[in-house]
């Protein structure tokens, strides 16, 4: 990142802009779904069982996806099927699975130095 990168992100309309397409990777059952179609399509019914998540909720969350450009549906023979459908999204999620491998680690390490310490946390 250059400074005219750093530039442009300071401009209020950017950083708008950004708030907002960030927004849409906020909702665990909406991540569950893109990590889902990162490998390809499928359809409501699947992502439902694989995520464990009611049917109604993976439409609710596709149709706000959709909406935001960032999947598309299209008719398999008697099946509707979804896919992502903006590039950004995939580097996104390259991004958060980054972060969260990141997270893992530090917790992980966490973990070893202070034996214990995550039991104490469970039990209040």
């Amino acid at each position: 990142m250059n400074v005219d990168d750093l530039k442009r992100l300071a401009q209020p309309s950017t950083c708008l802009a950004v708030r907002d397409y960030v927004s849409h990777f906020t909702n665990v059952v909406r991540l569950q779904i893109l990590c889902r179609l990162i490998h390809g399509e499928e359809s409501v019914q699947d992502l439902a069982s694989t995520i464990d998540q009611r049917q109604s909720t993976v439409s609710q969350q596709l149709k706000h996806l959709r909406m935001a450009g960032i999947v598309n549906r299209q008719r398999v023979g008697n099946r509707r099927v979804y896919k992502i459908a903006d590039e950004r999204a995939v580097e996104m999620m390259r991004f958060i699975a980054d972060l969260a491998t990141r997270f893992d680690a530090k917790r992980d390490a966490q973990s070893t130095e202070n034996p214990g310490k995550d039991e104490e946390r469970a039990h209040g």
